[in-house]
């Protein structure tokens, strides 16, 4: 992610929290767009759509209709959402950090249920881990995007060399 204030925005986040990412450069538009647009021209690269091509199908082959890797996101939130949705709760006594105890109201889950779609979950990420292996799609996604970004850097270095 690059919103800074999303709090999994991870290392790019923090970074551009920091240093207030390709927004804050003093760069022209089209060095800006380029920089911003990177994952356009990963996604459009023909070796990627082959490969993801590829993924989708033995994704399919082993029991899940997806087209992308973001698509496993939404197909595990609808088996957990269900179960974390609930209004039912339950009084747990815990200690705090100086050893004194405290009683906390939290969701009461279906703990067998929660259980089996977190071994669902397991298993898509399998699935997810062989296919990706089998068509090769990290590796087109990596060669492409360290590619993209190269022809950007190349195009614009001496605004990028210049910028704050």
């Amino acid at each position: 992610s690059y919103a800074p204030a999303d709090l999994t925005a991870g290392c790019s986040g923090e970074a551009a929290a920091v240093y207030g990412g390709v927004h804050a450069l003093d760069l022209s538009d089209g060095a800006r767009n380029a920089l911003l647009n990177i994952e356009q021209f990963v996604r459009a690269d023909p070796a990627v759509r082959a490969a993801e091509a590829n993924w989708s199908a033995c994704m399919r082959a082993d029991g899940y209709d997806v087209a992308t890797p973001n698509d496993l996101i939404v197909v595990v939130e609808s088996w957990l959402s269900p179960l974390l949705a609930t209004s039912a709760t339950k009084k747990v006594t815990t200690t705090d950090d100086t050893g004194s105890s405290i009683t906390v109201e939290v969701p009461d889950l279906d703990t067998a249920a929660l259980a089996a779609a977190q071994q669902r979950e397991i298993e898509i990420a399998l699935a997810n881990r062989g296919c990706d292996d089998a068509s090769g799609l990290s590796d087109a996604t990596t060669t492409a995007r360290s590619d993209a970004q190269a022809q950007a850097i190349s195009q614009w270095y001496g605004e990028l060399a210049g910028s704050n």
